[in-house]
């Protein structure tokens, strides 16, 4: 079982997750031999922000619209405005309202799983924090707080499997990676899809689908597959 963690900064690089690499994630949820693990607090940084992101997109709307008005133009076609301003921000409320119900299903697509903050996370964050240790750029440094949160949950995945892949565009979190003997970092998905831990498996799953169809040779074709790759 191959396990990789995904920090906010990964998914903020692609916030539909639709990119090639998150596909890819997606694929190979049907083999059962991967499993993407997500700290707490990075599903809350990523579903905050991209509600904000809504929420500033109508007040840009808004203030759009305030300019309009001041605009020459007939009742009528201020009313048609006015009508269709509704409709988008009644739009982008619905939108907002569904990041949290379409972050589950695409987790979901992906075989993650939710690490919720453990007792045990709050006095270790505290620890940290006043010493400086990683992730902490230096002693009390408080907007390194969410990210040792995230951290606690690196230590204990590493833990309880023999090998943890993080994926981390942060440099404290690649650096403290580098600490733990069984944990590997990666800046960017598409380096972990690449990697030799991943693409094997990835290249195993694409032949098998596509042999999937085939007649009477596709019992020869699996028994390469599951031989050679």
């Amino acid at each position: 079982m191959i396990h990789v963690l995904i920090d906010t900064s990964i998914l903020r690089s692609s916030p539909n997750l639709q990119s090639e690499a998150f596909k890819a994630l997606r694929f190979l949820k049907h083999t059962g031999k991967i499993q993407v693990h997500i700290p707490y607090f990075v599903q809350q940084e990523f579903i905050s922000s991209q509600k904000l992101a809504f929420q500033d997109g109508a007040v840009d709307i808004r203030k759009t619209l305030k300019g309009i008005e001041r605009l020459p133009m007939t009742k009528s076609k201020q009313r048609e405005i006015d009508t269709k301003a509704a409709d988008l921000q009644r739009a982008l409320d619905e939108a907002k309202d569904g990041v949290s119900i379409r972050f589950g299903k695409l987790v979901a697509k992906m075989r993650g799983k939710i690490h919720e903050v453990q007792p045990s996370h709050g006095a270790r964050v505290a620890a940290d924090y006043f010493s400086g240790a990683a992730p902490f750029q230096v002693a009390k440094s408080r907007k390194d707080i969410p990210d040792s949160f995230i951290w606690q949950v690196v230590k204990d995945v590493s833990q309880e499997v023999r090998n943890l892949h993080v994926v981390t565009a942060d440099k404290l979190m690649l650096e403290a990676c580098d600490t733990l003997p069984n944990v590997t970092g990666y800046a960017k998905l598409d380096e972990f899809i690449d990697s030799d831990s991943c693409r094997p498996l990835l290249t195993k799953a694409k032949l098998t689908e596509q042999i999937a169809g085939l007649g009477a040779t596709r019992g020869v074709l699996e028994d390469w597959v599951s031989r050679e790759i």
